[in-house]
């Protein structure tokens, strides 16, 4: 008896760097606008756009990096800890991050202040690294 894997099975595996299947994945975007800002002047932010799915892209400068990690935790910005035992000064500066946008076809958002880029960035790792 030979037992067959859909090809989908298989290329699911390659999903982050943009390979997928169109039965899959039509119509799942993932396309995120992200945003870093800091009190003192919330007018003024750095801004991106990611794009996972259907292919990577976007002006994200770790495009790929980006997409892996958000892949492992399937577009819950919440659920990244990229960094947990990293070391940062205690010194406030806080730093807002955001996003807006869909992953794989949902719209999501997230709002979140960290006390410096430090902090934010050991939490989210290549996310918000632009």
């Amino acid at each position: 008896m030979r037992i067959l894997f859909p090809v989908c099975a298989l290329v699911a595996v390659a999903a982050v760097v943009g390979s997928g299947c169109a039965s899959s994945e039509s119509g799942r975007v993932s396309e995120l606008t992200l945003s870093v800002t800091t009190p003192e002047d919330p007018d003024v932010a750095r801004t991106v756009t990611l794009r996972c799915s259907p292919d990577i892209g976007g002006d994200h400068p770790a495009a790929s990096q980006a997409c892996a990690e958000l892949t492992a935790v399937d577009g819950e910005f919440d659920e990244l800890d990229v960094d947990p035992g990293a070391i940062c000064t205690q010194h406030y500066d806080p730093v807002g991050y955001t996003v807006a946008g869909n992953w794989r076809g949902r719209a999501v958002t997230y709002t979140e202040t960290f006390p410096n880029d430090c902090h934010g960035k050991a939490a989210t790792g290549s996310v918000f690294d632009f």
